[in-house]
């Protein structure tokens, strides 16, 4: 028996979008549990119920106010009834076979506790495009939603964290790992189709928001992004007293360097702009036609944007009080 978890949001139109394409999928779930967390709570006599109802699959719609993804999906858990859990998210829809693609890697593979989700992020305008060079990149990313597990590999690696909106996905996900459990990675790609709606600005706030969230969990990126630029800033002050600490100002000293502190501070820019812009992307997928003529040039000014406000999130998120 397989269980499908869907945590939801107000975002109804894409709760049926996803829902609606259901009956053409190759194997269907035996259960939907769609956990709502809506400012105004969906009801059983909505459309969300004539769109299941179609599919003669048993469904459960629970609401719980302001509950976080890691909350809304251990509800569902809890509450289900499957040997395999699957999961899903509203703006991911999946290929017709990515169930039944799932199950046979799990039943030729009896060891694995699971099978990875792989999602692909659509950009159809220029902005989009943009912002996903910069960002989650063209190539599929291992991912929670479009999942499907065992439920014995949940008593194993434990339900998600519920205190936090964003990164509780990728804190599981860890924990698997840290507990060396063997979760195949899936060979049919699920689509997440949100960035073709989103501003620069709105990308900043969302940015903002999720790290300052994923700060406070217990993987340790936010401490590798804060290395990161305090390294820069140690070597920009070290560039900038240079010629005075060591050596005094003085022209005909053997370490004084002329235009020491633009020469580094140019450098560094550089080779910012050519890893964010171009080396970064190209790993994510991206071709050196995707990035030509002058795109990598917004890829690069777009990354540092986020850059800037991950620091300032993970600032805010771990040294000062809510």
């Amino acid at each position: 028996m397989i269980s499908l978890i869907i945590p939801h949001s107000n975002q109804l139109l894409e709760l049926l979008n996803l829902l609606s394409g259901i009956n053409k999928w190759d194997l269907k779930p035996d259960e939907i549990i769609i956990v709502d967390s809506s400012n105004h709570a969906l009801h059983v006599k909505t459309c969300v119920t004539e769109v299941l109802l179609k599919t003669d699959i048993k469904f459960e719609l629970i609401h719980r106010a302001h509950a976080y993804p890691g909350a809304a999906r251990n509800i569902g858990i809890n509450i289900s009834k499957g040997e395999f859990l699957a999961f899903l998210d509203v703006k991911t829809i999946p290929q017709k076979n990515w169930l039944d693609s799932a199950m046979n890697l799990l039943s030729t593979h009896p060891e694995a506790g699971g099978v990875f989700g792989s999602t692909q992020y659509i950009a159809n305008n220029y902005i989009a495009k943009l912002i996903r060079m910069a960002t989650y990149g063209i190539a599929p990313l291992r991912t929670l939603p479009g999942s499907l597990f065992r439920r014995d590999t949940m008593y194993i690696s434990g339900q998600f964290i519920e205190s936090t909106r964003a990164g509780e996905d990728t804190d599981w996900m860890i924990r698997l790992n840290l507990h060396k459990l063997n979760i195949l990675n899936a060979k049919s790609i699920v689509s997440y189709d949100g960035l073709d709606n989103i501003s620069i600005f709105k990308l900043l706030k969302k940015w903002f928001r999720n790290y300052r969230y994923a700060a406070k969990l217990p993987y340790l990126y936010a401490h590798k992004s804060l290395y990161y630029h305090a390294l820069v800033l140690l070597i920009l002050f070290v560039a900038f007293n240079w010629n005075w600490i060591i050596a005094g100002w003085n022209s005909e000293s053997d370490f004084y360097i002329p235009h020491f502190t633009k020469i580094v501070f140019i450098l560094v820019l550089i080779s910012y702009i050519f890893v964010r812009g171009i080396w970064v992307p190209i790993n994510k997928g991206a071709t050196y036609s995707d990035l030509m003529p002058l795109k990598w040039i917004f890829v690069a000014c777009i990354s540092a944007a986020l850059d800037l406000t991950k620091t300032l999130a993970f600032i805010r998120g771990r040294w000062l009080r809510e």
